[in-house]
């Protein structure tokens, strides 16, 4: 319901429902098993009641303050993606001491923060954010090459890739 391409303005909460809601209660009415990627706690709230059964914050329930109140009383898994900076600036300048270390650090203390929530680690998955303030070759490859490292939040691994830039780069060798 709200892009988070690089680029990419903000959509109003009231916008983002009326593109996602419809399409969750069609889908879950139809028995499909829905992944909703949202950031805010309003539409967390209302796909969770129509039907959709997974919440993926690419703010790691960071981008709402009801967010995380909302995930401790509910039921539902949960994907938390790190991301450097908003949509409209992440890709300009993007810098880690080591993104691997960096990443892992930062989904470690998202994870700590929900279970201090009362969010059980079993619930919880980790997305290290592949694109999402993150250089194509210099971030994103290393970031790759250490995935594993990942494993030591003790949670599920979720890794997107879907229509990703950097692929045709690397494959093109640019």
């Amino acid at each position: 319901g709200e892009s988070t391409r690089p680029g990419a303005d903000e959509t109003s909460p009231e916008e983002e429902l009326r593109r996602v809601l419809p399409v969750v209660q069609a889908l879950a009415d139809a028995g499909a098993a829905l992944s909703v990627d949202t950031r805010r706690a309003m539409v967390m709230w209302e796909v969770l009641a129509a039907g959709a059964r997974i919440v993926n914050d690419v703010t790691a329930l960071t981008g709402d303050a009801g967010s995380l109140h909302l995930a401790a009383h509910c039921d539902a898994p949960l994907v938390l993606m790190h991301k450097a900076g908003e949509p409209r600036t992440m890709q300009e300048a993007p810098r880690y001491d080591d993104v691997a270390l960096d990443v892992l650090d930062y989904l470690e203390s998202r994870v700590a923060a929900c279970e201090a929530a009362g969010i059980a680690r079993s619930r919880i998955c980790v997305d290290p954010g592949i694109g999402f303030g993150k250089h194509p070759i210099e971030h994103n490859l290393p970031l790759l090459r250490r995935i594993a490292l990942l494993h030591a939040t003790g949670c599920g691994i979720v890794l997107g890739l879907s229509r990703k830039a950097f692929i045709g780069r690397v494959s093109r060798n640019e």
